[in-house]
C-alpha cells in the first residue's frame, strides 16, 4: 500500500452477476494507483443461488485479503447497497464500479491527479469518457461529455455520466446526503444534489471506462 497518497475506496455492488465480477474487480487491481481498497457489496438474497455463486466467485479474492466482502441480509436495491457501502469504506475518495463494467488501467491516477489538483476549488466529483461495448469488446457507442462547473441543466434533462465514470469526495457524498432511494436514475439525481450543493464537477477528458451493453 502506498501511504503517501489519498486512499481510494471503489465500491462494486453486485446483483445475479456472478460471471461478470471477476472482470470488474481484475480491472480495478490492474490500476495504476495502487492505494485503493475494493469493496464488494452483495444485495443478492442470501438464500439464493445467485448468493452462492457470487460468494464462490470471490473465494480467492476475500482469502487473499484483495476485497473486502460485505453482504446484504436482504435485497436492498442499487441505492441503498452503495450507501451501505460508503459507510463503511475508509478511503477519502470513493469510486463506484457497476460488476459488468471495467476501468481502463490508469483511472484512478488520472482522476485522483486532477482531484488533488484542484481541492481548493471546491470540486465534489470527478467523471471521465467511456465506450459502450457489447459482449464482445465491439465499441456500441462514446460518451464523450465533458461538463465542468456547475451544469445543473444538462444534469438534470440527462445523465452526463453514469456511477462507474466517477471519482467522489466522501465528505462531500456524506454532507449531501449520498443516493436516494429510487428504482432508476439514481446516478442522475445524485449529480444534480452535488452541484445543487454548489459542488464543482471536472472531467478527465478521456475513455477510461467500458460500459457493457447486454441482454442480461
Amino acid at each position: 500500500m502506498n501511504n503517501d497518497k489519498p486512499l481510494v475506496s471503489v465500491i462494486i455492488p453486485t446483483y445475479k452477476r456472478a460471471d461478470m465480477l471477476t472482470k470488474a474487480i481484475d480491472s480495478v487491481i490492474n490500476q495504476t494507483y495502487k492505494n485503493i481498497e475494493i469493496i464488494v457489496i452483495d444485495d443478492n438474497d442470501p438464500s439464493s443461488k445467485y448468493r452462492a455463486e457470487t460468494k464462490e466467485k470471490l473465494s480467492s479474492y476475500i482469502r487473499s485479503g484483495v476485497v473486502r466482502y460485505i453482504e446484504n441480509e436482504k435485497n436492498l436495491g442499487g441505492s441503498i447497497t452503495r450507501n451501505k457501502a460508503v459507510e463503511q469504506s475508509k478511503g477519502e475518495y470513493i469510486a463506484f464500479l457497476d460488476d459488468d463494467d471495467i476501468f481502463f488501467p490508469t483511472k484512478i491516477e488520472k482522476q485522483v491527479k486532477l482531484m488533488i489538483e484542484n481541492k481548493s476549488n471546491n470540486v465534489g466529483l470527478i467523471y471521465c469518457h467511456c465506450n459502450g461495448v457489447d459482449e464482445d469488446g465491439n465499441i456500441l457507442w462514446k460518451n464523450t461529455n465533458s461538463y465542468e462547473g456547475l451544469p445543473l441543466y444538462e444534469s438534470m434533462i440527462y445523465c452526463i455520466a453514469s456511477t462507474s465514470l466517477w471519482l467522489c469526495d466522501k465528505k462531500m457524498l456524506l454532507d449531501i446526503g449520498v443516493f436516494e432511494d429510487t428504482p432508476s436514475k439514481q446516478d442522475l439525481l445524485l449529480m444534480v444534489k452535488i452541484i445543487a450543493n454548489n459542488y464543482k464537477v471536472m472531467c478527465v477528458k478521456e475513455t477510461l471506462v467500458n460500459y457493457l451493453e447486454h441482454n442480461k
